[in-house]
């Protein structure tokens, strides 16, 4: 196919029709700008956004061989798998910005919301 045919409005359209990767990724993007959902109660997004981050984020991780196939003491040591099993978000933070641990006294876990300080 030469140059001004593949890029002829029908060739594109063929192209695009064509691609099932690129018209999943126009819908989702298309149903995420539709209308404006309500956003549920203590979120920063709406219901789909997070449909959707939650559906990809699972995906790259299950593709992600340090934490399939790799995910060993071979790869890792046996030191290195205590630290990741040992910590958590609120660690991290912790370690990073002590000063934090007046809010994060109280939560759960860094994902949960926050006790006000002062």
């Amino acid at each position: 196919m030469n140059w001004r045919a593949r890029n002829s409005a029908r060739g594109l359209s063929q192209r695009l029709v064509s691609s099932p990767n690129l018209s999943s990724r126009l819908r989702i993007k298309n149903s995420r700008l539709s209308g404006n959902p309500p956003k549920p109660k203590g979120f920063g997004f709406s219901d789909t956004a997070f449909r959707i981050f939650i559906l990809m984020a699972s995906r790259r991780l299950n593709s992600d061989r340090f934490f399939t196939t790799d995910y060993t003491p071979r790869v890792y040591t046996r030191a290195g798998l205590d630290w990741i099993d040992d910590n958590d978000m609120t660690s991290v933070l912790l370690r990073h910005f002590p000063n934090l641990l007046p809010a994060l006294r109280t939560s759960r876990n860094a994902f949960a919301p926050w006790s006000r300080v002062g």
